[in-house]
């Protein structure tokens, strides 16, 4: 078979054909007759090229998802979304989103500039060195000055494949303080799509935004002067790294409070 590509403008994108290398995107290796969705893909699609093994579509997101096949057996995978879609720890994020992004089958990164121990389960136990196994999101976001190399697995719900979250050192893992504080970000960067800092003057809101169950004088004042910089701007780890734990003793004084006689 030969190959051929297109310059497209539709909303919805059909595949069809032998599929035998998984080509189709679609999940599987089974025959398709009839056209058939590609339910990954969630954007206009803007282009497309396919060949005897392979396929590939670029959305107008600036994401795209393809598969190759070689005469010897070697699969190669590249599978990238728009930004936002890989702005988290795909294994932190809420199962809906997750479902999404991932599909059926997924590229999982391993990163070769760092290594995971790994010890089995079953006896007799042993620990084994090997390359650090990221998702794409951790690769983009916390590996991508390192030395990478794409794999292409099967994803399941509730199955961990990220060794950059297991490691602890993560620093895309979602939770739902990081979305409101990312896209209050987003709102007030002034379109500026790569800004990843918040302005002190929003401050205040964000707070508000976090607690609705009401904030003091006090509150703000330490957040202002735990967090005070040149620049006016805060990040989301310093953020954090005050919000967490002053809340907590926060809240463990309230308690103390109520239940004192």
């Amino acid at each position: 078979m030969g190959s051929s590509n297109l310059d497209i403008s539709v909303q919805t994108a059909y595949a069809w054909g032998f599929n035998s290398c998984g080509e189709l995107g679609l999940g599987d290796i089974n025959l398709r007759l009839q056209p058939a969705p590609i339910r990954i893909l969630n954007e206009s699609v803007h282009y497309c090229a396919a060949g005897a093994c392979h396929s590939l579509v670029l959305s107008r997101v600036n994401g795209f998802f393809s598969k190759t096949k070689d005469p010897c057996g070697d699969d190669s995978v590249h599978c990238v979304a728009g930004k936002d879609n890989l702005r988290y720890c795909l294994d932190t994020m809420p199962n809906v989103s997750n479902v999404c992004i991932r599909f059926t089958y997924e590229s999982v990164v391993k990163c070769l500039s760092c290594r995971q121990t790994l010890v089995t389960t079953e006896p007799p136990r042993f620990r084994m060195v090997c390359d650090l196994q990221v998702c794409r999101s951790c690769a983009r976001r916390c590996h991508r000055n390192h030395n990478l190399e794409a794999a292409f697995v099967r994803w399941t719900p509730k199955q961990d494949q990220c060794g950059c979250l297991q490691s602890g050192g993560c620093g895309a893992a979602w939770s739902r303080e990081r979305a409101i504080f990312d896209n209050l970000v987003d709102e007030t960067a002034s379109g500026d799509k790569s800004a990843e800092a918040l302005s002190m003057r929003h401050f205040r809101r964000l707070v508000n935004m976090l607690h609705p169950e009401g904030i003091t004088e006090d509150d703000i004042d330490s957040g202002e002067i735990s967090l005070h910089s040149r620049s006016g701007n805060v990040t989301w780890p310093a953020f954090e790294k005050w919000h967490r734990p002053y809340f907590e003793e926060v809240s463990r004084a309230a308690e103390a409070d109520r239940i004192r006689p």
